[in-house]
């Protein structure tokens, strides 16, 4: 009777468990990628991977968790391509709340099969601007602008969105909220979290290539892929606050290096920080003008070191600093407050850094020289020949021929050097 339990047992242990995979793998999966940085290279590469992977896994809908200030038009043409193409529905939610979908990460919405926006968000100011962050003027702006609303009027026409609005926001720059978008059929959804997105698409049918699909996600198993470590790097490196960063590290240990040759380390932690700046520079649409503004600025702070201007070059060059700050995210790409918190706080540590390095050459200068003939004028020494007026003194170790300009002076008397006259040194009584 007992093995015959231990078999009943056995038995149900086992059809269970494989009963319990089968339900389990029969469950639909949701896969979702996290992009919170302006739509660049390392970017792209990333909503790219991740959405091959989803297709190779068979997943059900990939769910893009937007928050971006825009960015580069080369990169938003890629992932849009790979979104259009792909086997797999995407849905792009524009989340956490206080997230953005702006400029390029307008058009990467208006390109997925479905658009939901978290609690306090915001879509559109979808405007095109040069690489240089500056307007496109004549014929050629007229060109980009009805390429891209041409470009996003496609897509909100294929999947039933507002196609007057998707035109205002190219042209005129316009953007909603959350609770506008969904009255305007800019959005789709509403959701406060993912699981309430799961929930509210369940049972939607939309369009993929071709054919017709009804999401599953209600119950689904969710499965995220991150990003690899060197993608998670360079996007970092692109957001404008860690580029002014770097450019002001970069700046500074070039400029010590300058002032202390042979120091090498500064040399090449401010090489290695500019290169990795002029790289996020190089995949963000940014203003030249404010980067050769912030070039001149430092120029202007290492003359500060060689000729004292009283200051007025530091101040000339901190000005110069600010407005190329400031140019170079005039390029459709919103900051946010942190990023001129960061200029605040680097043109203090910059006049900082510039004053405390100017009073330490102007101390050093006023310095007498400690070596060679120069350095004798305040000297003491010993009288080893009687003065009246010339003789001989012993300074520093050193038999030194001198004239006494306090009247005779015995031996074994201190004297002080007042002054030098070729070899003949000038004393006083001490």
């Amino acid at each position: 009777m007992k093995k015959l339990l231990f078999l009943v047992f056995v038995a149900v242990f086992f059809f269970g468990s494989r009963f319990s995979q089968a339900a389990s793998s029969a469950q639909p999966l949701v896969v979702t990628l996290k992009l919170e940085a302006p739509i660049v290279a390392p970017a792209a590469s990333y909503l790219i991977r991740g959405i091959q992977e989803a297709e190779k896994q068979n997943a059900e809908l990939v769910v893009i968790q937007l928050n971006t200030p825009g960015g580069s038009g080369d990169a938003m043409l890629k992932i849009i391509a790979a979104i259009d193409n792909a086997t797999v529905p995407v849905c792009v939610y524009v989340s956490p709340r206080g997230a953005m979908a702006a400029s390029a990460g307008m058009y990467i919405a208006e390109s997925a099969q479905v658009i939901a926006m978290a609690p306090q968000t915001t879509i559109g100011a979808a405007h095109p601007v040069s690489g240089g962050g500056a307007n496109i003027q004549g014929d050629e702006r007229a060109k980009v602008t009805n390429t891209f609303v041409a470009t996003a009027k496609t897509h909100a026409k294929r999947f039933g969105r507002n196609v007057d609005w998707v035109e205002k926001a190219v042209r005129q720059s316009v953007s909603v909220t959350e609770d506008e978008a969904l009255k305007l059929q800019v959005a789709d959804f509403v959701a406060n979290n993912l699981q309430d997105l799961l929930n509210k698409i369940d049972s939607q049918t939309v369009k993929v290539g071709d054919h017709e699909i009804m999401l599953h996600t209600k119950n689904a198993v969710v499965h995220e892929i991150p990003m690899t470590k060197s993608e998670h790097f360079l996007v970092t490196i692109t957001h404008p606050e860690i580029v002014l960063i770097l450019f002001m590290l970069g700046s500074y240990g070039l400029l010590y290096e300058l002032i202390s040759p042979g120091t090498i380390f500064p040399g090449i932690v401010g090489a290695i920080s500019l290169l990795l700046a002029f790289y996020a520079m190089g995949t963000l649409p940014v203003n030249y003008a404010g980067v050769f503004l912030m070039i001149f600025a430092f120029s202007m702070f290492l003359l500060e070191l060689k000729v004292h201007s009283h200051g007025m070059l530091t101040i000339g060059g901190v000005i110069a600093f600010v407005f190329g700050s400031l140019l170079l995210v005039q390029s459709g790409i919103q900051v946010s407050q942190t990023y001129y918190e960061v200029i605040a706080v680097t043109v203090i540590s910059i006049l900082i850094f510039v004053f405390v390095v100017v009073a330490k050459i102007l101390e050093a200068r006023r310095q007498r020289p400690v070596i060679g003939r120069e350095s004798l004028p305040g000297s003491h020494g010993v009288v080893k020949e009687a003065l009246s007026p010339e003789g001989y003194v012993m300074v520093d170790g050193v038999l030194w021929r001198a004239e006494s300009k306090s009247g005779p002076i015995t031996v074994g008397e201190k004297v002080k050097v007042v002054g030098i006259e070729d070899t003949l040194l000038v004393v006083a009584r001490f």
